[in-house]
């Protein structure tokens, strides 16, 4: 379990940070969508009912790999993508918050929480931020926001690793 938490956290991570040379986003969606599928195939035994998001992060990683290349200006897809995005982000994170739970761990249950709060703002910066203006203060505000709670996400994740760690630990029966 502590690899899928592991891949699912370099996963988010790689989703939530575009680092730009000129066009080229080096930190591309679709290695992190690659490392959810892994994550997910390593969380199958402990959860048999995630593999249904595969498919998903199927197409998400196609998808972002042929637009890394292609970059194509399509609305539709690009609304597609993001509620798309929106579900397997938030589902995998509700069931790596259960199986923390399930753990008695403390940071199971502050995920739960967390998650729904980095939902309602990934539905808030694609509703809102795609139509304002360059430079608003509050667009930086939300945006600066968003990555605190994406951040307090992963260190969540972090944490439950190293709760696994300790519960793995040699000499620990």
């Amino acid at each position: 379990m502590r690899s899928a938490l592991s891949s699912f956290r370099w996963g988010l991570l790689l989703i939530l940070i575009d680092f730009n040379l000129g066009s080229w986003d080096i930190l591309p969606d679709f290695v992190g969508y690659f490392l959810f599928l892994e994550g997910l195939r390593e969380m199958e035994e402990e959860c048999p009912d995630i593999m249904r998001l595969a498919p998903f992060c199927k197409i998400l990683a196609w998808v972002n790999l042929a637009a890394w290349f292609l970059k194509p200006d399509i609305p539709l897809l690009s609304l597609f993508m993001t509620l798309l995005n929106i579900y397997v982000v938030y589902t995998i994170l509700s069931e790596a918050a259960e199986y923390g739970i399930r753990q008695s761990y403390e940071e199971g249950k502050k995920l739960k929480r967390w998650k729904d709060i980095l939902a309602v703002f990934q539905v808030v910066m694609f509703s809102v931020v795609n139509y304002a203006a360059d430079g608003e203060a509050w667009v930086w505000v939300l945006g600066i926001t968003y990555w605190i709670v994406s951040f307090r996400i992963i260190g969540l994740l972090i944490y439950m690793i190293e709760n696994e760690d300790k519960k793995t630990a040699p000499g620990d029966v």
